[in-house]
Formats: C-alpha cells, sequence, structure tokens
C-alpha cells in the first residue's frame, strides 16, 4: 500500500472520530436541555449548560446599587 493512501486513510479516521465525538456531544447537551424542559424547570444557563464557561467582566455579587447613588 502507499504512503499517500496510508496517510488519507489516516485522516480519514481521524476526521470520522471527530464527527462522531462532536455529534455525541450535541445528542448529551440536547438530551439534557429535553430533560429539563419536560420537568418543567426554567433552569440558569450554567446549570443547563456546565462545560460552557464565559466569564463577564460585569459579574457582581451582592447588591447593586445606582449609579450616583452614594451611602
Amino acid at each position: 500500500m502507499k504512503l499517500t493512501t496510508k496517510l488519507l486513510y489516516l485522516l480519514g479516521s481521524i476526521a470520522l472520530g471527530g464527527l462522531i465525538v462532536y455529534a455525541a456531544r450535541g445528542f448529551q447537551t440536547r438530551n439534557m436541555a429535553r430533560v429539563v424542559a419536560e420537568e418543567g424547570y426554567e433552569t440558569a444557563n450554567d446549570i443547563l449548560f456546565p462545560h460552557n464557561t464565559r466569564q463577564d467582566s460585569k459579574l457582581h455579587y451582592g447588591p447593586v446599587l445606582p449609579d450616583g447613588f452614594s451611602s
């Protein structure tokens, strides 16, 4: 078997494996969202999608005071 044929088979198998992993993750995410929707919960995104981390620069814990208000 030629080297180019082996290389094409290798690249094809890697692409197929990546496609399978991508489809499996999408299935898990859709399944979790479906289960939560059937239960009637309105759930935060960090619970529904724990793998998607998004850090917001305006995240603030505690009471939020309007601009211009000083104590």
